[in-house]
């Protein structure tokens, strides 16, 4: 018979034993040891049998397998067949054999020898199991509270609390003092402090660390170890209840009042008072004034032009939240529009008050005073007069202005003659002649004039079926890829620094931008320098644009305006009004 795993069955022995205590605190019986027969089979091919310790099975022994067939003889002339080899003998079982042990040098309270032995009643291993001895007493901890008169530890009195052993050896404190008066403020609210229990860190016979409102946390520690004797009851941490005081003759402000019990019963209890208003200080206000916040701020109309000594317009917009909800912009709301250089802080440049509505819609005025040059130009609003200044850029962000955010404002130079209107259109009922000067206009679509709708009564030319998508020149950067447009007639050549100023409506599935053409009377056509982008959806918006040829020059023939990019082809654009201004040559 042959061992499987011999060592392992006898550590396992060994530590599973030793797992059930060791000679100085072992209490539990020793282990029951079971042998079991094992068929033959998968486990053990020739069978064999497992050991059991306390049900478990903690080794196999399987019995020896038949030895290999003894190789076949050589034949000979006759032949003949080898014989077969002979079976293996079976292996042979360890016997396990339990000794008890009385209670003396050996063990203290007794104990039992497990020694496991060959076939031949040789000793292979064997083991000590004691029993284990009683236990030392618990001690159980008090919990006293002792008063402290107002001084220099606690100036309006309080309270001690201290953790003592069962001699009465203190083994933790600590010092909860009575509120002194605060300084005179709003009434608060009395509170009853946060308690909250965790487990102790510093103690060796384990507890709970307790901590009272803001308070520095204290440990209360289980019982430590007694005289020798039969098992005691452990140690037991107090319990701690905390009930609020009503303002009154015990506490002037309110308060709470500590219900102590401790392991054994024993009640103890501590008053500690709020303190009372004294002059000078302040409390939480129980009923704040609401929050008002600017919500958003931006620039409409971001791009501006006009020539020298002409008033120009901006627009804006503004919400205006309280407590996180929107709602109308406040009367007591300042906003001004303001010019300078974009390359400067803003709030160097110059200003003037604006106009703004309880909906947060901002317009303002560009004076007829401002030198021909490039500046930037922004809104700033204010809840009311005195506060700080937020300052609203193009792209609506706001806590973050810097010059980059800033409009473009350009005013054209005079070049001789004064300033004066060319041709203008306000599109009131179907016609489409001009209402100043001299003039026609017409709805060009992919070429060819077209027929341009009527919106609601006819007050308002709208025009839809505009070209979708976001590149308006073709790869060369010159050939336009747009062939949809408005144009308006006029004479133009007669006048240089010509500029344009009208109100227009998008709707919400509306063209994004706006490009505009001179139309020469050779065909050609020169494009201003950059798209208007459109960013107004369903609403009114004025906006003035500095139209090319460069200042100075005769004016075209002709100006062609060509909305595109809608999200949808019934997307559509109305002209309102449009005046064509110049100086004459």
């Amino acid at each position: 018979m042959q061992y499987v795993n011999r060592k392992s069955l006898i550590a396992a022995l060994a530590l599973t034993l030793a797992a059930c205590g060791g000679s100085d605190v072992q209490t539990e019986p020793a282990p029951e040891l079971t042998i079991s027969p094992i068929e033959a089979g998968e486990v053990c091919e020739a069978g064999g049998f497992a050991v059991l310790i306390d049900g478990e099975e903690s080794a196999v022994v399987c019995n020896g397998v038949a030895g290999a067939q003894g190789e076949a003889g050589e034949q000979g002339e006759a032949g003949e067949q080898g014989e077969a080899g002979e079976q293996g003998a079976d292996g042979d079982s360890p016997v396990v054999v339990i000794n008890p042990i009385e209670p003396g040098e050996v063990c203290e309270a007794g104990g039992s020898e497990v020694v496991v032995e060959d076939a031949e009643g040789n000793v292979l291993d064997s083991a000590v199991v004691c029993n284990g001895v009683d236990g030392a007493d618990g001690a159980s901890s008090v919990l006293v509270i002792n008063p402290i008169e107002p001084g220099d530890v606690c100036e309006a009195g309080g309270s001690e609390v201290v953790v003592e052993d069962g001699n009465g050896n203190p083994l933790e404190g600590t010092v909860i003092c009575n509120g002194v008066a605060g300084a005179d403020g709003m009434d608060g609210e009395a509170l009853t402090p946060e308690i909250s229990v965790a487990p102790a860190v510093n103690c060796a016979t384990g507890g709970v660390s307790v901590t009272i409102g803001d308070a520095a946390p204290f440990e209360v520690c289980n019982g430590e170890a007694g005289p020798e004797g039969p098992a005691g009851p452990d140690g037991a941490s107090p319990t701690v209840e905390v009930a609020p005081i009503a303002p009154g003759a015990q506490c002037e402000a309110g308060g709470y009042l500590l219900t102590i019990t401790d392991a054994a019963g024993a009640v103890e209890t501590a008053t500690v008072c709020n303190g009372v208003d004294g002059e000078g200080g302040g409390t939480t206000n129980p009923d704040p004034d609401p929050v008002v916040t600017i919500s958003e701020c931006m620039i409409v109309t971001d791009t501006v032009a006009t020539p020298e000594g002409t008033a120009a317009d901006a627009d804006g917009l503004v919400s205006v939240e309280v407590d996180g909800v929107g709602t109308d912009v406040p009367a007591t709301f300042v906003a001004e529009l303001g010019y300078g250089d974009a390359s400067t802080d803003p709030s160097t440049w110059t200003f003037a008050e604006g106009i703004s509505d309880a909906t947060g819609e901002l317009l303002g005025e560009f004076g007829a005073t401002i030198a021909a040059g490039d500046y930037g130009f922004v809104w700033r609003v204010a809840l009311e007069a005195g506060d700080a200044w937020t300052y609203c850029g193009v792209n609506g962000v706001i806590g973050t202005f810097t010059p980059a955010d800033a409009g473009t404002l350009t005013v054209t130079g005079q070049t001789g003659g004064e300033t004066q209107a060319i041709a203008g259109w306000d599109f009131v009922g179907s016609s489409l002649s001009a209402s100043e000067g001299t003039g026609s206009a017409a709805f060009y679509e992919e070429g060819a004039e077209a027929t341009c709708s009527f919106f609601g009564s006819g007050a308002e030319w709208a025009c839809d079926n505009f070209p979708v998508g976001t590149d308006f020149f073709d790869t060369d950067g010159v050939t336009p890829l747009v062939d949809t447009y408005f144009r308006y007639q006029a004479d133009f050549s007669g006048f240089s620094d010509i500029s344009v100023s009208g109100t227009f409506k998008v709707s919400n599935s509306g063209p994004t931008h706006l490009q505009i053409a001179a139309e020469y009377a050779d065909g050609s056509l020169e494009f201003m320098a950059a798209p208007f982008e459109i960013t107004v959806r369903n609403s009114n918006f004025d906006a003035t644009f500095v139209l090319p040829p460069a200042a100075g020059q005769a004016g075209p023939v002709a100006y062609r305006f060509y909305p595109y990019n809608p999200s949808t082809s019934g997307g559509n654009m109305r002209m309102i009004n449009l005046t064509f201004s110049g100086t004459a040559l």
